[in-house]
């Protein structure tokens, strides 16, 4: 019974994003008006995907990480299964203090430098967003006055 539950639960859900993508769009900036730091991401990796990398870096310059990010995340799963696997956590943070744990504390190294990694991507990401902002341009832009919170406020007030 919790199976055919949980599967009809992911169709809803699945059903829900859709419908959300193909009448709204992009929820952050439908609900605020100010594009997201991901804003162009999808149709840059789908001009990657047909050949066309100079129309991908005017959607997105940040798609050039992508196949770094996806490599880091399978990299950091596979870290996690072989882990979990041995028996161990499958939380990457192992206690470094118990020397028979040479493995896991290997494995803690790597997950340290992993995190950091994420941390340079994030902050990367934060300033090419930043940067993107500031400049303008059709893809990334601030509509506050378009946003469903603003224009929700505007006919309470006018109520």
């Amino acid at each position: 019974m919790k199976n055919k539950k949980e599967k009809l639960c992911y169709i809803i859900v699945i059903v829900l994003i859709v419908l959300l993508y193909k009448f709204i769009g992009c929820p952050i900036k439908s609900i605020t008006g100010i594009s997201c730091p991901g804003c162009g991401m999808t149709r840059a990796c789908i001009c990657v995907v047909k050949g066309d990398f100079a129309k991908a870096l005017e959607y997105h310059p940040m798609v050039v990480l992508m196949p770094v990010m996806a490599g880091l995340f399978i990299y950091t799963m596979v870290i996690k299964y072989k882990m979990s696997l041995a028996g161990k956590k499958s939380n990457l943070k192992v206690n470094i203090k118990d020397s028979s744990l040479t493995k896991n504390n290997c494995y803690c190294k790597i997950s340290k430098r992993i995190d950091l990694l994420w941390i340079i991507i994030g902050c990367v990401f934060c300033v090419t967003y930043v940067i993107r902002l500031v400049k303008g341009n059709d893809i990334v832009n601030v509509a506050v006055q378009q946003g469903i919170i603003v224009r929700v406020i505007r006919e309470i007030v006018n109520i």
